[in-house]
């Protein structure tokens, strides 16, 4: 029975931890922000209130409603995250934590007579793949964790005048996951009242499922005058249910007579988050504009991870204890002649994490960025974006603690000490632009 709560208790406070890691995503928490190369190249300051290209089926789709004619965007957004993890305990400097992910999008747009319209859209809000070393010594903690989202929309705009637009559609998310933890070498335990105990080396955790959420958007679009126009845009939580296997074969001929319990089916809720944004685009003449924008996203539903497994051993749950975040934004767009257009933007990004709940699955902090980008008018009909952000991330130090009851002793299995630090990520965006 102790040998068995051993066994239950390392795993607890790592088994789903490594849940949501976000190193390559391009905003707080493990949102990615990116959508269009127009965007990426003012740093998302036009948001809700852009009329750029087809890629409002993702920021505000009551913008949907002022195309006057059909309008495919293809979006491919590369990500290059560096960050760096010290291990605080060693000296050992983790350089590669962080993977380099592509994000490709596509959305249409479509009149369907002069008040209502229709969009189309294939795009990601969330995602990120973290992968430490085994000689960092934080495997135990956090190995692989990738988690991969896709959303397929479809979507309604009406406009009821001509200056006021409204929009609503439904999303589908696919939710994909792969999550490891790891001892890479035999682990030394030594637990009151039961005596020395080696476990390991092996897989504490690999557990990978996937599912499929449902939600709803929302948007509105309104100019009260010429050359002043506000967008306000909201997506609803997904909640989804990823079911899938869980294997560990750390404690398998460590602890003799013990045959560990998370081995089978099980699943694990995530509520992904609401996300609400406010913008504003205002012409100063024929050739500049400035924009703003300020995005609230619902982290705090985030509270906690609570796996359950088939055979009835569920581990208890890991506290996240995420607050809201929120973004502001700020840019300007130059247009230069009839061919060539130039946009530029600075964002600050607050992160979802507390210092106290911070975790190496979880190494976020603080975000800044600043991006630039072009268009290129091909012809009338066609029009090439480019998009380039530069994203840094605040040094953070992390702890994690592995504690629970052996025995009715409460003891401390582990404490991992680290610092992130350097965060910066390159993000570039290529765009493709056909209007029917």
């Amino acid at each position: 029975m102790s040998h068995q709560r051993i066994a239950r208790t390392f795993t607890v406070s790592v088994l789903f931890a490594a849940m949501l890691p976000i190193m390559n995503a391009s905003a707080a928490g493990f949102q990615l922000g990116e959508h269009g190369a127009t965007g990426t190249g003012n740093a998302h300051s036009s948001g809700a209130a852009a009329l750029d290209d087809a890629s409002v089926v993702a920021t505000n789709i009551a913008g949907m409603a002022f195309f006057d004619k059909a309008m495919f965007t293809a979006v491919a957004t590369y990500i290059h995250p560096n960050a760096v993890i010290k291990n605080l305990d060693t000296g050992v400097k983790d350089k590669a934590i962080a993977g380099e992910a592509i994000a490709p999008e596509f959305f249409y747009v479509a009149p369907i007579n002069d008040q209502w319209s229709y969009g189309l859209g294939a795009y990601t809000n969330f995602g990120f793949v973290t992968d430490y070393s085994n000689t960092s010594g934080i495997t135990p903690v956090a190995d692989l964790s990738d988690i991969k989202t896709y959303n397929l929309s479809y979507n309604l705009a009406y406009k009821a005048q001509e200056n006021l637009s409204f929009g609503l559609g439904v999303n589908a998310v696919y939710i994909d996951a792969k999550l490891t933890t790891t001892l890479p070498t035999p682990y030394p335990l030594n637990v009151p009242g039961i005596g020395s105990l080696t476990l390991g080396p092996g897989s504490i955790l690999d557990m990978s499922g996937d599912d499929w959420g449902f939600g709803w958007k929302a948007g509105a679009m309104w100019e009260p005058v010429d050359g002043t126009r506000l967008g306000l845009s909201y997506h609803s939580t997904v909640k989804t249910k990823l079911e899938g296997k869980a294997k560990s074969d750390v404690f398998v001929g460590q602890v003799p007579g013990v045959i560990p319990s998370y081995n089978g089916k099980g699943s694990v809720d995530i509520k992904l988050p609401d996300i609400a944004e406010l913008s504003i685009w205002q012409d100063i003449n024929d050739q500049w504009a400035v924009h703003a924008s300020y995005m609230w996203t619902g982290w705090s539903t985030f509270e906690e991870l609570a796996p359950k497994l088939d055979s009835g051993e569920s581990p208890a749950a890991v506290k996240q204890n995420y607050q809201d975040s929120s973004r502001i934004a700020v840019g300007a767009t130059y247009k230069y002649d009839q061919k060539w257009t130039f946009r530029a933007g600075y964002a600050y990004d607050n992160s979802p994490v507390t210092n106290d709940d911070r975790h190496f699955t979880v190494p976020d902090g603080d975000r800044q960025l600043l991006a630039f980008g072009t268009s290129y008018q091909l012809d009338k009909d066609q029009r090439i974006d480019f998009g380039y952000a530069y994203l840094k991330t605040e040094s953070v130090e992390i702890e994690d603690k592995l504690e629970g009851s052996v025995a009715g002793n409460n003891i401390t299995l582990a404490t991992i000490r680290g610092r992130l630090t350097d965060g910066p990520a390159h993000l570039w965006s290529l765009q493709y632009n056909h209007s029917f």
